[in-house]
């Protein structure tokens, strides 16, 4: 698995002695417009021509995991090392020297981070090492690699800026990360800017693209924001990374192309109609507007040639809430002036077309309505709307967008008395319904009990997270389904060097009902459902930790995916030096008695 780290030196001497000692006899190095020898002497002349103070050098390891080092010759290393610098820091000087003698081949690049050419300085800034991860990564998977799971998939909050990482910390309301939520998935799917602008105003989003930056417009705010203030990810350069991306999917998936072209062809043929003469001499003019011009408004001729279903998408948003409420059956209250509030929610104003958040300066239309009532994501949201199944080809060749931030949501009034709800979680987990941890998960707001009997457990009050169990004729219990979940059911203690983690609630509230508490300080961990990217997290949060025991049904034993899961995650965390080991319930347990309130029942021998 390829790897990358970025270091601003004060004092390039310090690491120019280290490349001396450490150049291996046979070891590939390369110098561009300098000399190790002297190199110190070397930078700092061009940093005094133009005049530039600052860091002395750049020091950036790019490394590759054991088992693909023994796969690599010290050449290919090398070779991947000189195109990270060329595509990172084109006209700078640089020695790049590759070491292959220890587990991991790696090499070392020492820049000088002002150009030669222009004297412009690479200041030591943090999205530095994201513009790096993703270079790295592109020459990783050029050459056949892997990449760091914690690489995949930079399009979330890592991106925001840090007042909008502040606001989804601490579940404040924005308008900001509501706009990043959906320009987030609009570059999910769109290969070029006139798909990301359609699909932008499926939200009723729009921006202006400017010759060097992008200017996003959430309706109801005069204001425009800065792609570069909302997130990495939503600025120009990442997004014309993304759309190549895309682009390189659809062509190696022609069974998408196939059914994608079946739903556009309407769209296509009634476009192709409206486009006049001078348009179409246009179409290889840049989609560029000027501050006076406005917003950018996506080209006709290029949607009637594009993959993505716009037209299904905007056939969503032309759908009316007040009929998906009644449809529901989800209350609506009418005030005196005759404007229509969601029951129990009289801060959420709905119309035919659009709701309003008065609350936190929020609004969509039934697209993301739909999403945050099923608890789904948008994509799933508009096929449910417009009933049609194919759109969810795109997540299956694509990816999914994950849906990371909700602007409200809608009461449920479909809820079981507390009598009844106590005997079907005692049904499904075990212990009796006087058991106290059926108050602290009711306290929290963690459990949602149907009258039909169906179980939900939840990650918080505010989120969208969960895994519902549904009961069987017989009167078991299984697992029917799952929302996404961004986090753990359970975080485990901090500084833990060995951690018990569960499969999902279920497991867990069974052996460990005290992990459950505020107060719990046990090195126990649940998921909602097997997920190595949210593992991955919270090992990110663990630096002692040392083993990792995953804890799973033994009616799970013939599972594949389990199997294939855990391998995946040995993989994974083995550069690590973490040990991972698979244990199936039931499993040695005895009393624990960390929180006086959750003394009963089992536990497991922590």
């Amino acid at each position: 698995m390829a790897n990358v780290k970025i270091l601003f030196d004060a004092d390039a001497s310090n690491v120019e002695n280290y490349l001396k000692n450490k150049r291996e006899i046979e070891g590939p190095t390369t110098e561009n417009s300098c000399k190790l020898d002297g190199l110190t002497q070397g930078f700092a002349g061009i940093q005094a021509i133009h005049n530039s103070k600052g860091n002395k050098a750049i020091h950036i390891i790019q490394s590759w995991s054991p088992t693909e080092s023994k796969q690599l010759t010290k050449e290919q290393v090398h070779e991947m090392g000189i195109k990270l610098a060329e595509k990172f820091a084109p006209g700078h000087q640089y020695v790049i020297q590759t070491h292959t003698k220890e587990a991991h081949s790696h090499n070392h690049i020492l820049l000088n981070p002002v150009s030669i050419e222009t004297g412009k300085r690479i200041q030591n800034k943090k999205n530095h090492l994201g513009t790096l991860r993703n270079l790295n990564d592109d020459i990783a998977r050029e050459h056949g690699l892997s990449v760091l799971p914690q690489q995949i998939n930079q399009e979330k909050k890592a991106g925001f800026s840090d007042k909008v990482k502040r606001i989804d910390h601490y579940r404040g309301q924005s308008y900001i990360v509501d706009l990043s939520n959906k320009a987030t998935f609009s570059r999910h799917y769109a290969t070029n800017y006139d798909e990301y602008l359609a699909i932008l105003n499926s939200f009723d989003i729009q921006a202006r693209i400017e010759p060097k930056n992008i200017t996003y417009y959430y309706p109801g705010h005069k204001h425009g924001k800065r792609g570069d203030k909302l997130a990495q990810t939503l600025d120009k350069p990442e997004l014309e990374r993304k759309f190549q991306l895309n682009l390189e999917k659809y062509n190696q998936s022609p069974e998408l192309k196939r059914n994608l072209s079946e739903l556009n062809q309407e769209f296509q043929t009634l476009t192709k109609q409206g486009i006049n003469n001078t348009e179409s001499r246009k179409s290889s003019s840049l989609l560029v507007s000027t501050r006076a011009e406005g917003i950018t408004k996506p080209r006709s001729y290029e949607l009637a040639k594009s993959i993505i279903p716009i037209e299904e998408i905007q056939k969503a948003k032309a759908q009316s809430i007040l009929k998906y409420c009644e449809k529901e059956g989800i209350k609506i209250s009418t005030d005196k002036e005759g404007k229509n509030f969601l029951a129990g929610r009289d801060f959420v104003e709905v119309s035919d077309y659009t709701w309003i958040n008065h609350k936190n300066r929020t609004q969509g239309n039934i697209i993301d309505f739909v999403a945050n009532h099923e608890e789904i994501g948008f994509l799933h949201a508009i096929a449910k709307i417009n009933h049609n199944p194919k759109l969810l080809l795109l997540e299956k060749y694509i990816g999914e967008s994950k849906k990371t931030y909700q602007s409200f949501y809608i009461p449920k009034e479909d809820s079981a008395p507390r009598n009844k709800a106590l005997q079907n979680l005692s049904e499904l987990v075990g212990h009796p319904t006087s058991h106290p941890v059926y108050s602290e998960l009711f306290k929290q707001q963690r459990v949602h009990v149907s009258n039909s009997g169906a179980i939900k457990f939840l990650l918080s009050k505010e989120r969208n997270g969960y895994v519902e169990y549904t009961k069987k004729p017989s009167g078991q219990y299984q697992r029917s389904k799952s929302g996404y979940a961004s986090s753990l059911f359970v975080e485990p203690a901090k500084k833990s060097t060995e951690i018990k983690l569960f499969l999902e609630p279920k497991q867990l509230l069974k052996q460990v009902p005290q992990a459950i508490t505020k107060k719990s300080q046990l090195s126990v961990a649940a998921l909602f459902e097997p997920n190595v990217e949210i593992i991955h997290q919270m090992v990110a949060r663990q630096p002692h930790l040392k083993k990792l025991s995953v804890i799973s049904n033994t009616s799970d034993r013939s599972c594949p995916e389990i199997l294939i899961f855990m391998q995946e995650l040995k993989n994974s965390l083995d550069p690590f030096a973490i040990e991972t080991e698979l244990l199936w319930e039931p499993i040695q347990t005895k009393e624990l008695s960390t929180s006086k309130n959750m003394d009963q029942g089992r536990s497991l021998d922590l």
